[in-house]
Protein backbone atom coordinates (compact mmCIF):
# COMPACT_ATOMS: atom_id res chain seq x y z
CA UNK A 1 0.00 0.00 0.00
CA UNK A 2 1.08 2.87 -0.85
CA UNK A 3 0.07 7.42 -0.67
CA UNK A 4 -1.14 6.78 -4.02
CA UNK A 5 -4.49 8.69 -4.86
CA UNK A 6 -6.63 5.50 -5.14
CA UNK A 7 -5.47 4.66 -1.84
CA UNK A 8 -7.85 6.33 1.40
CA UNK A 9 -6.69 5.91 4.84
CA UNK A 10 -9.17 6.94 7.81
CA UNK A 11 -9.16 6.86 11.48
CA UNK A 12 -12.33 5.85 13.65
CA UNK A 13 -12.59 6.49 17.44
CA UNK A 14 -15.49 5.77 19.51
CA UNK A 15 -18.39 8.04 20.37
CA UNK A 16 -18.41 10.15 23.39
CA UNK A 17 -14.55 10.02 23.94
CA UNK A 18 -13.04 12.82 25.82
CA UNK A 19 -10.62 15.02 24.27
CA UNK A 20 -7.52 13.75 25.76
CA UNK A 21 -8.50 10.12 25.02
CA UNK A 22 -9.16 10.99 21.33
CA UNK A 23 -6.32 13.00 20.77
CA UNK A 24 -4.09 10.10 22.38
CA UNK A 25 -6.13 7.12 20.37
CA UNK A 26 -5.78 9.07 16.93
CA UNK A 27 -2.03 9.92 17.60
CA UNK A 28 -1.49 6.80 18.26
CA UNK A 29 -2.92 5.38 15.70
CA UNK A 30 -1.87 7.81 13.06
CA UNK A 31 2.07 7.21 14.58
CA UNK A 32 1.51 3.55 13.38
CA UNK A 33 0.03 4.16 10.37
CA UNK A 34 3.04 6.22 9.47
CA UNK A 35 5.34 3.84 10.63
CA UNK A 36 3.54 0.56 8.43
CA UNK A 37 3.25 2.67 5.33
CA UNK A 38 6.08 5.15 5.54
CA UNK A 39 5.53 6.21 1.48
CA UNK A 40 2.00 7.74 2.60
CA UNK A 41 4.23 10.66 4.45
CA UNK A 42 5.39 13.24 1.99
CA UNK A 43 9.19 14.44 1.78
CA UNK A 44 10.03 17.11 3.90
CA UNK A 45 9.56 20.90 2.08
CA UNK A 46 10.98 24.13 2.35
CA UNK A 47 9.68 27.45 2.92
CA UNK A 48 10.68 30.93 1.00
CA UNK A 49 12.73 31.56 3.53
CA UNK A 50 15.12 28.62 3.28
CA UNK A 51 13.92 26.64 6.51
CA UNK A 52 12.57 22.78 6.42
CA UNK A 53 9.53 21.58 7.70
CA UNK A 54 9.12 18.25 7.96
CA UNK A 55 6.99 15.83 4.75
CA UNK A 56 3.07 15.51 6.18
CA UNK A 57 0.87 12.60 5.10
CA UNK A 58 0.22 12.89 1.55
CA UNK A 59 -3.19 11.16 1.43
CA UNK A 60 -6.65 13.10 3.63
CA UNK A 61 -6.93 11.44 6.58
CA UNK A 62 -10.58 12.12 8.04
CA UNK A 63 -11.29 11.69 11.31
CA UNK A 64 -14.68 9.72 12.28
CA UNK A 65 -16.94 8.25 14.87
CA UNK A 66 -18.52 5.20 14.98
CA UNK A 67 -20.90 3.14 18.23
CA UNK A 68 -18.33 0.83 20.23
CA UNK A 69 -20.62 -1.44 18.53
CA UNK A 70 -20.24 -0.19 14.70
CA UNK A 71 -16.56 -0.02 16.04
CA UNK A 72 -15.71 -3.56 16.55
CA UNK A 73 -17.94 -5.06 13.80
CA UNK A 74 -16.22 -2.81 11.35
CA UNK A 75 -12.82 -3.64 12.73
CA UNK A 76 -14.12 -7.33 12.20
CA UNK A 77 -15.43 -6.75 8.51
CA UNK A 78 -11.76 -4.87 7.92
CA UNK A 79 -9.64 -7.40 9.25
CA UNK A 80 -11.19 -9.83 6.88
CA UNK A 81 -10.14 -8.23 3.86
CA UNK A 82 -6.54 -8.70 2.71
CA UNK A 83 -6.36 -5.27 0.78
CA UNK A 84 -6.81 -2.98 4.10
CA UNK A 85 -4.73 -2.37 6.96
CA UNK A 86 -6.46 -1.94 10.24
CA UNK A 87 -4.89 -0.76 13.34
CA UNK A 88 -6.73 -1.08 15.95
CA UNK A 89 -6.37 0.77 19.93
CA UNK A 90 -7.92 -1.43 21.81
CA UNK A 91 -9.21 -0.69 25.51
CA UNK A 92 -6.95 -2.91 26.71
CA UNK A 93 -4.34 -0.69 25.40
CA UNK A 94 -5.55 2.61 26.76
CA UNK A 95 -5.84 1.07 30.12
CA UNK A 96 -1.94 -0.33 30.06
CA UNK A 97 0.41 2.32 31.26
CA UNK A 98 3.54 0.64 29.56
CA UNK A 99 3.74 -2.01 26.17
CA UNK A 100 4.36 -4.65 28.40
CA UNK A 101 1.59 -4.38 30.88
CA UNK A 102 -0.70 -3.82 27.08
CA UNK A 103 0.30 -7.23 26.23
CA UNK A 104 -0.18 -8.78 28.99
CA UNK A 105 -4.02 -6.96 29.06
CA UNK A 106 -4.36 -8.62 25.43
CA UNK A 107 -2.94 -11.63 26.31
CA UNK A 108 -5.94 -12.38 28.64
CA UNK A 109 -8.10 -10.90 26.62
CA UNK A 110 -10.14 -13.11 24.42
CA UNK A 111 -10.87 -11.55 20.50
CA UNK A 112 -14.86 -11.37 21.25
CA UNK A 113 -14.46 -9.53 24.83
CA UNK A 114 -12.42 -6.77 23.31
CA UNK A 115 -13.93 -3.30 22.90
CA UNK A 116 -12.04 -0.41 20.50
CA UNK A 117 -11.79 3.18 21.56
CA UNK A 118 -9.81 3.32 17.86
CA UNK A 119 -9.46 1.83 14.68
CA UNK A 120 -7.48 3.25 11.59
CA UNK A 121 -7.84 1.81 7.96
CA UNK A 122 -6.04 2.15 4.96
CA UNK A 123 -6.41 0.42 1.77
CA UNK A 124 -8.20 1.15 -1.98
CA UNK A 125 -10.40 4.11 -1.66
CA UNK A 126 -13.63 3.09 -2.88
CA UNK A 127 -13.69 -0.08 -0.39
CA UNK A 128 -12.37 2.32 2.66
CA UNK A 129 -15.14 4.36 1.22
CA UNK A 130 -18.11 1.82 1.31
CA UNK A 131 -16.98 0.06 4.59
CA UNK A 132 -17.05 3.89 5.91
CA UNK A 133 -19.37 6.34 4.24
CA UNK A 134 -22.49 5.82 6.89
CA UNK A 135 -20.15 7.25 9.69
CA UNK A 136 -20.19 10.57 10.94
CA UNK A 137 -17.56 13.33 11.47
CA UNK A 138 -15.69 13.19 14.87
CA UNK A 139 -16.91 15.75 16.63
Amino acid sequence: MNGKPDQKCVIILAEGLPPGFAANASAVLAITIGMKNPEIVAEDLQDGSGIFHAGLVNIPVPLLQASPTDLKNLRDLAGENKEVLVIDFSEPARKARTFEAYRELLALTSNEDLSYVGIALLGPKKLISSMTSSFRLFA
